[in-house]
């Protein structure tokens, strides 16, 4: 074997080596850095399509248009800002149990054709607190939708908290807050290996002199 073939078969295997080393670069830094796109993505999508103020009286309630972009259990809620107490039994005794204030209110979640999707009531007294759970429904995303409210009795005091009637999915946002620590290590250990292998690579692509 001349000096000239030995040469050209070092640098051809160099060349082999070069290419194997650059696409293992490629696909650790890709498998690093997938899952950490992929969370943003998610956490890009609405899971709140629904806030807007209410107020307590007797009387039916229509939500505006919303559309929500994941298919999952949606759950409505009536949230207060402000933290609220149930009217005491003795006003002179700050301590005593206050009395629940009575609530009772269908409702129903409709899409454009007016067909419906899921309905409920929820009845029960509010004893205070600055969220109440009115219940939960399941359908698909890209579905235009509203809420109906029918409250069956006025609610005494409760407007000046500022009602808010929400409908959301925290579910997701809550396991991405998790998540998102884990897939940035992750990210750095993978990607930060890939770029290791990926200048290696690219090291011996070089002409030697």
């Amino acid at each position: 074997m001349t000096k000239s073939d030995h040469t050209e078969k070092v640098t051809g295997q160099r060349s082999v080596w070069s290419r194997l080393l650059l696409v293992a670069g490629v696909v650790l830094i890709l498998v690093g850095v997938a899952p950490t796109l992929l969370l943003i993505w998610d956490g890009s999508r609405n899971y709140y399509p629904l806030s807007m103020p209410l107020t307590l009286a007797r009387g039916q309630t229509t939500s505006p248009w919303f559309t929500p972009d994941v298919n999952d259990t949606w759950q409505i809620f009536l949230f207060w800002p402000h933290f609220i107490l149930g009217p005491q039994v003795d006003p002179d005794k700050p301590d005593a149990r206050a009395r629940p204030i009575p609530l009772s209110i269908d409702w129903k979640i409709v899409d454009d054709r007016d067909a419906l999707i899921a309905q409920g009531t929820f009845a029960d007294g509010l004893m205070g607190g600055n969220e109440v759970h009115l219940g939960s429904y399941t359908t698909r995303r890209g579905v235009r939708q509203r809420i109906i409210l029918d409250v069956h009795n006025d609610v005494q005091g409760e407007n000046d908290a500022h009602p808010t009637l929400k409908i959301e999915d925290s579910g997701p946002a809550l396991d991405d807050s998790y998540a998102f620590p884990v897939f940035l290590g992750w990210a750095a250990i993978f990607g930060g290996s890939g770029l290791i292998v990926l200048l290696i690579g690219l090291l011996k692509r070089a002409p030697q002199i």
